[in-house]
């Protein structure tokens, strides 16, 4: 028959915490564990009590022993009783533990009568008086039953379900950045300015009258790049840039001209 495993998450924090909270609840073959949540009597359970963070403290097979709903117990308190069947090799050091701090009642010596003589000593003498405070015995002496009851509340949960969340436990991720204020103001971050690059110098084309002369560049000066002159073009009498006298006069000449060179081919040819 397959047992049931449960997972039982305590309220305590710290192995010291449930050493000294579970001690007055478990004997040599039981364990009490004060819930709300109960199983029915005589399921075969595999479990693991837990502190709140979810680390395993206690770890076997039990068969449930019993169960109360109410406070009408010897517990004085709501929960189940397991009966255990075996622990782990780590569980059974910590039971061993726990039973050896639970406190055993003293015999009373029997009276006698006294057959020796009464010898009489100096008196001692006396020492200055200690301090009054004396530690407690149990970490947990001076705790008021409700804060023991925020130790002991136990949920019971399968161990397919996850663990409830702690609000105290550390978190996974760190926090944002806090940054320093002055007066609510956040100190400016400084502005990263990308590495000045040289400027290679362009050709350029300048007239036979110009004068060369040297630039300004960011890292420093560097002269101005000529280039060849072009070959000089024909001149070319350009009718379409000049105005409407300039173009009336120059067709006048040309005119002129044809005119003179037609009559003396003329006046050759005629006295020939």
């Amino acid at each position: 028959m397959a047992r049931e495993s449960m997972r039982i998450v305590t309220g305590c924090r710290t192995p010291a915490q449930f050493v000294a909270v579970f001690e007055r609840f478990c004997d040599a073959k039981t364990c009490f564990i004060p819930t709300t949540d109960t199983r029915p009597v005589g399921s075969a359970l595999s479990f693991t009590l837990r502190l709140a963070d979810g680390t395993p403290m206690l770890s076997g097979t039990c068969v449930v022993k019993a169960t109360w709903s109410t406070r009408d117990n010897a517990f004085k308190r709501p929960g189940v009783q397991l009966e255990i069947d075996k622990l782990s090799s780590d569980s059974e050091a910590l039971f061993e533990q726990m039973l050896s701090r639970k406190t055993i009642p003293m015999k009373r010596p029997v009276e006698r009568k006294s057959t020796e003589r009464i010898v009489k000593l100096d008196p001692a003498k006396k020492r200055a008086p200690g301090s009054a405070f004396v530690l407690p015995a149990s970490p947990l002496a001076n705790v008021d039953d409700s804060a023991l009851d925020a130790m002991l509340g136990c949920t019971l949960a399968d161990d397919g379900e996850p663990l409830p969340e702690d609000d105290l436990a550390i978190p996974g991720t760190p926090p944002p950045r806090v940054l320093a204020t002055v007066l609510g103001v956040a100190p400016l971050e400084k502005v990263k300015t990308k590495p000045k690059t040289k400027t290679v110098p362009m050709p350029v084309i300048l007239r036979s009258d110009a004068v060369p002369f040297s630039i300004t560049q960011t890292g420093g000066t560097a002269p101005l790049a000529f280039a060849m002159r072009p070959p000089a073009e024909p001149s070319m009498i350009r009718l379409h840039a000049m105005t409407g006298e300039e173009r009336f006069w120059y067709l006048c000449a040309l005119g002129a001209a044809l005119f003179i060179a037609l009559l003396v081919l003329a006046t050759t040819f005629v006295f020939a």
